[in-house]
């Protein structure tokens, strides 16, 4: 298996300057996920790269709504590379609803030294919905999230030919509803910090809020539609 290598940097917001691009092997330092999991965590280093090669979907865990999780301080040394499908969901059906799901979740101190690269399909997808007269819902979906403090620090997102990255958040109330969805969402605090995003795949994101008549049912949790993502043609924006 072949992986491809880029670097960009992202200066005041107005330009970037690619530096390199190289194709290595898979190395002994790299830690490469083959088998299927519900989510993962990562909190310790990884002196490679983070190769993700089976489907990862969050959600079924309480409190776990991600795909992957880079948390804690933990420091990927190369990239973090996804082949498959990493999926998180939330749905929350209740008085007060909040919903919150992000495919991929870098935060708490992590950081990921090299790039975050797509090849496969990343995706977020949060419902709430209250069941109260009064009641309140908000829901939030990210498909990678970059949530950094540290100085220096770096936040790029390659999303390839034929990559899929996707937030969907859907929230209904007769009080207040409070919806919001991004595909990539980067949030670097540092006076030295970077983002760059370069995609030659397909990133959308899409929200409803709706403040509805409390005399339908609200939908049980099992019976609410999954996330399913409609095709783009190539040349959409």
């Amino acid at each position: 298996m072949t992986r491809q290598k880029k670097l960009s940097i992202i200066l005041a917001g107005v330009s970037f300057v690619a530096l390199s691009v190289a194709v290595n092997p898979v190395r002994a330092a790299d830690r490469v996920i083959s088998s299927p999991l519900d989510y993962l965590v990562i909190d310790d280093d990884v002196e490679g790269d983070l190769i993700v090669d089976a489907d990862i979907t969050g959600g079924f865990e309480k409190d776990k709504h991600y795909g992957i999780e880079v948390t804690d301080g933990a420091v990927i040394e190369g990239d973090l590379i996804n082949n498959a499908i990493v999926t998180a969901y939330d749905t929350d059906v209740s008085k007060n609803a909040d919903a919150y799901a992000t495919g991929i979740l870098i935060h708490e101190g992590a950081l990921i030294e090299g790039a975050l690269g797509n090849n496969g399909t990343i995706s977020g997808y949060a419902q709430a919905q209250s069941e109260d007269k009064n009641g309140s819902a908000d829901a939030e979906a990210h498909g990678i999230a970059f949530e950094i403090g540290a100085e220096d620090a770096a936040a790029d997102v390659y999303n390839e030919a034929g990559g899929l990255i996707s937030a969907e958040a859907y929230a209904t109330a007769a009080g207040s509803a409070n919806a919001h969805a991004g595909g990539v969402y980067q949030g670097l605090d540092g006076d030295t910090s970077a983002a760059n995003v370069e995609n030659d795949g397909v990133i959308s994101a899409y929200a409803s809020a709706i403040v509805n008549d409390t005399d339908k049912k609200p939908p049980k949790p099992d019976s609410i539609a999954p996330l399913v993502v409609p095709k783009l043609s190539a040349d959409a924006s």
